[in-house]
Order: structure tokens, then C-alpha cells, then sequence
């Protein structure tokens, strides 16, 4: 049960709400940006500007799933997924497109390269038969038409109802560790891929150059994350 948001690369012909463009005088490309944002008090009612409501989102992807689950190591099995909405809130934003305009970015109408998306606060669950999955976690579903949604979460390795454990680096190395849930719901279809991510915020010298003689000694960097996927999962309505 699961599904869920967006993000693209912005071009000339594709633009994503939140893209940041180049800077003006250097090939900057136009992007989406937020242009308005409402609380949806009727779900049942589209908002101003929308063909579909809330209500049809919720109907068609807010409904227990069941599928394959297919665990990158590991024999696979299966899994049920549910998104359950309790009166979260819901928020209808509508973007505009922006343009180089003399070296400024000068805001425009909105366009059908900049669709507008009800956000929908609700409660992601997700479990495996072979125990490495059980979560819940709050997160956001996002509708950019009735058919379509997408939905990213994040759990702290503390927090992991689960069995599964990073595999490829320690822990205790990151100050960071989160599994990562990420959904695309399509009609009747519903996928969900799950992963660990790493990062950390501490770094090592990057350059130190003393104070005599000229010499230059090179320090490491730690890297800035790591990722590992855990599996992914094919569902339909239960």
C-alpha cells in the first residue's frame, strides 16, 4: 500500500516544481517554483484549479496492497503494504513556471510542464514475511493527478521495526543511518523500492599547506554518504 512523489531534472522541456536553475548568463533553464498552497478542508471537493479531488486519491491508494517482495539478498516472498489516512492534513499546491527574463527570473503562468499536486499527510505501513520489513512511518503522499502518486519516507536505524541491517558498511562509522522508503503508485499498480542511506556531516582536512618550504600535504575527505538497496516490491489492492 504504498505510493508515492517527485522529482525531475529541469530542462527547456521539463520542469520540476522545487528545480533550482543555473545562475542567469549561464545557460540558466526555467523551472517550476511554488506558487500557492491551500488547506483542503472538503476532500471530497476538488480544489480551485484541480480537475480531480482528494477524496479520488484517497479512494484509489489510501487501501491495504499485497505483493512480491523481492529482497536483493535473500530469497524473495511477499509483502502488504497499507496507507491509511485519519484526517491528516492536505494542502493543494499550485506551481508557475519561471524563465531567464535579462538575467533575472521573471515568474510566470502556470503550465502544464508545472502541474499542480494535493499533498496528503498519512501513515505508511509496510511488512515482509520474512521479517525484515515492519515499519510504520508518518509521510506525505503526493497526487499530481487521481492515477497517479508517489510517496518517500524515511526511517532511523533506531527506529527500524525490522530485521534488516545495513550490510555493507558499520553503523557506528555514520552519524546518519536511514532506511528509505520510496513508492510510485499507476493506476491498479503500486511499486515500492527500500534502501539504507548513509551520510555523515563530519569531514576530515581536505588541504593543509605549511608554513615553510612551499610543501602541500593532502588530507582525506570522508564521504558525504552511502547507499545500499535493500529490495523492492511489486503490489495490487488486497
Amino acid at each position: 500500500m504504498l505510493l508515492l512523489l517527485l522529482g525531475c531534472i529541469p530542462s527547456s522541456s521539463v520542469l520540476t516544481p522545487g528545480s533550482v536553475p543555473d545562475a542567469p548568463g549561464q545557460g540558466a533553464a526555467a523551472y517550476c517554483e511554488e506558487a500557492g498552497r491551500a488547506a483542503v478542508a472538503d476532500p471530497t471537493v476538488p480544489a480551485d484549479g484541480f480537475a480531480f479531488s482528494a477524496a479520488e486519491v484517497l479512494g484509489a491508494f489510501a487501501i491495504p496492497w499485497t505483493g512480491t517482495w523481492s529482497p536483493y539478498a535473500g530469497p524473495g516472498g511477499t509483502a502488504d503494504v497499507s496507507l491509511l489516512w485519519s484526517d491528516g492534513a492536505i494542502a493543494a499546491v499550485t506551481y508557475a513556471m519561471n524563465e531567464p527574463d535579462s538575467g533575472s527570473m521573471a515568474q510566470g503562468a502556470p503550465s502544464a510542464d508545472c502541474p499542480s499536486r494535493y499533498e496528503i499527510d498519512l501513515l505508511l505501513s509496510v511488512a515482509t514475511d520474512d521479517g525484515l520489513l515492519a515499519e510504520a512511518v508518518n509521510t506525505t503522499l503526493v497526487a499530481s493527478s487521481a492515477a497517479a502518486v508517489s510517496v518517500d519516507a524515511s526511517v532511523d536505524l533506531a527506529s527500524v521495526g525490522g530485521t534488516t541491517r545495513p550490510a555493507a558498511w558499520d553503523p557506528a562509522d555514520w552519524p546518519v543511518n536511514t532506511l528509505s522508503l520510496d513508492g510510485y503508485g499507476d493506476g491498479a499498480a503500486l511499486t515500492l523500492s527500500v534502501g539504507w542511506q548513509a551520510a555523515s556531516g563530519a569531514r576530515g582536512p581536505e588541504l593543509d599547506t605549511a608554513s615553510g618550504g612551499g610543501t602541500v600535504e593532502t588530507g582525506t575527505t570522508e564521504p558525504s554518504g552511502m547507499t545500499e538497496g535493500v529490495g523492492s516490491m511489486s503490489l495490487t489492492p488486497r
